[in-house]
């Protein structure tokens, strides 16, 4: 059956349609593409096949032993802690290719079974086919999952299991069927039973929360899903699964049943973009999906998204020819970065990576769910600052997409010194706020005087903030002061400022440098209610007056 649907895709879904005016007017929800051609080979495959002393499973060099592309399939998998098993550069020397079939994980055997029972003599392993302990090899192949993924004929997504050692082709429980005789409406009035199956929602797998495996999916132009309750074949024009061989209309949208971390999000990348709009909005999609899940490694943040990141990027280099082009910028996009610096941790901020993971203007620098506030209103208010550089240093050579080691962010924009003090003395006026669906509670006060008391009838203001990191958050800010740059100004309906939060570090050549540290919406009067009137000043005044200055963002 499922050598079937393959074959139903070969036979039925667009292949490698050249692109012409024409097929870039079509929307990109109208364009099927389940590309499956031999044009690529990565560096290393395992060899599957079966003699009668049993499985013979090798690792060849394919440079060295194949003199043609090949049909190969990929495995997407949850590793679930330390390989036993996997490629180092000692046993690439001494095994000589060779592999013992029952040493593997049983997720890797039964890749290989399904590998050979679909016909195919080739499978893609990331254990096996990279040399773990070779960090110059690792970063060249992390640089090529878009290329790894995209060209496999099927990726196998083990869904169910939880770590390589459990397998996927273990017995399911029985689909639950419910006869039930029903009064058929008719001439006759004959009895009839009809079978009452029980929902094929899919549910969260084990897979579904990791990190890697995202990029997996949606890099994939077929995918074989072995989940708890069916087993799924998708690609980019439809869906079939084996219990009841229903066939749906794939449609890439983002839907959320539950916490973020069930969030299901479309299978197949999209083949274009209307504009760069849309692309931006599509790649916030994926972050907030993204970074809901986990890593083992942390500092792995800015590697397992890095091949969307490339195939987004050749997406929307199609729309250069009309004036629009954005860059790749340590999780931002150039097109998007005045817009693309409005965001929080969606959850309790997380510890301070130990490793450098991206400048602090970035969501790559932090831990946990990314979330952006305008996603929570119609109304998003005006941008209040201007990009003028920017400059990075790649970690990798072969990873454009990739880590970088430092960036800096030169931008034009309104700056204030703080004051914030914690005054939960109000709990009758901190009631009154909150943030939309997030309930966010103030716990600061904020002032642009500094020798201010507390006095809700003068110039302090109430804020929702939620600080990137668990040491910020932390600190007693009621000794200190801050800095607020302004992102978004909407004091015309909603009486609200969108700041962040700086922490001020050193001047270069007569500019200022400072650290993120946090978000802040500071609330005003509501114009439309005046509930938070309480003789504060309005928004729209508070908000004026600040210095114009170019600082720098690190």
């Amino acid at each position: 059956m499922i050598k079937s649907w393959i074959q139903d895709c070969n036979d039925k879904h667009v292949q490698n349609q050249p692109e012409t005016e024409a097929l870039r007017a079509i929307p990109q929800q109208s364009i099927t593409h389940c590309s499956s051609s031999k044009s690529y080979n990565p560096t290393r495959l395992l060899h599957v096949d079966m003699i009668d002393s049993g499985w013979k499973i090798s690792l060849v060099d394919s440079k060295v032993s194949l003199h043609d592309y090949v049909h190969y399939s990929a495995l997407s998998y949850c590793w679930g802690g330390a390989q036993l098993y996997k490629s180092t550069r000692e046993s690439i020397t001494t095994q000589q290719g060779l592999i013992e079939y029952q040493q593997l994980p049983a997720t890797i055997q039964d890749a290989c079974r399904v590998t050979y029972g679909l016909g195919y003599s080739y499978l893609w392993v990331d254990a096996l086919c990279i040399v773990q302990d070779d960090e110059a090899e690792m970063q060249r192949e992390i640089a090529n999952m878009k290329h790894i993924y995209s060209n496999a004929v099927v990726t196998i997504a083990a869904s169910r299991a939880n770590s390589s050692a459990e397998g996927f082709l273990q017995t399911r429980e029985p689909v639950p069927i419910f006869p039930l005789t029903l009064r058929a409406v008719g001439a006759y009035g004959t009895a009839s039973e009809v079978g009452l199956m029980g929902s094929f929602n899919r549910d969260f797998q084990p897979l579904d929360s990791r990190a890697w495996a995202l990029q997996e999916n949606l890099l994939s132009s077929r995918v074989l899903e072995f989940t708890s309750a069916v087993t799924r074949f998708y690609c980019a024009t439809s869906c079939m699964q084996k219990e009841n061989s229903v066939r749906y209309k794939t449609d890439g949208l983002l839907s959320r049943r539950g916490g973020y971390s069930t969030w299901q999000i479309g299978h197949i990348f999209p083949t274009q973009f209307a504009d760069l709009d849309s692309a931006n909005r599509y790649w916030w999609d994926i972050v907030r999906f993204y970074t809901h899940r986990k890593l083992s490694v942390p500092a792995d943040r800015p590697l397992a998204i890095s091949g969307l990141a490339e195939r987004l990027y050749a997406q929307t280099v199609r729309l250069a020819d009309s004036g629009q082009h954005s860059t790749y910028i340590a999780g931002l996009w150039s097109a998007d970065l005045s817009e693309g610096l409005d965001w929080f941790v969606d959850s309790l901020a997380q510890p301070r990576p130990e490793e450098y993971q991206g400048p602090s203007w970035s969501w790559l620098s932090v831990s946990g769910g990314i979330m952006r506030p305008y996603m929570l209103a119609a109304n998003r208010g005006q941008v209040a600052i201007e990009i003028c550089d920017y400059e990075m240093s790649l970690k990798s050579q072969y990873a454009h997409f990739g880590a970088v080691t430092n960036a800096t962010l030169t931008v034009r924009c309104y700056i204030s010194v703080v004051m914030f003090k914690d005054e939960r003395a109000y709990n009758e006026l901190a009631e009154e706020v909150t943030m939309e669906n997030l309930n966010w509670k103030p716990r600061l006060y904020v002032s642009r005087e500094q020798d201010t008391t507390i006095d809700r009838r003068k110039d302090w203001q109430q804020t929702a903030t939620r600080f990137d990191t668990s040491e910020d958050d932390g600190q007693d800010w009621n000794s200190k002061n801050a800095f607020l740059m302004q992102l978004r100004n909407d004091t015309q309906d909603r009486e609200r400022l969108d700041t962040l939060i700086l922490q001020y570090d050193s001047t270069v050549d007569g500019i200022r440098r400072f650290r993120r540290v946090g978000f802040c919406r500071v609330e005003g009067r509501d114009t439309k209610s005046r509930a938070l009137d309480n003789g504060r000043v309005a928004m729209s005044t508070w908000s004026q007056g600040w210095d114009r200055e170019v600082i720098q963002l690190i």
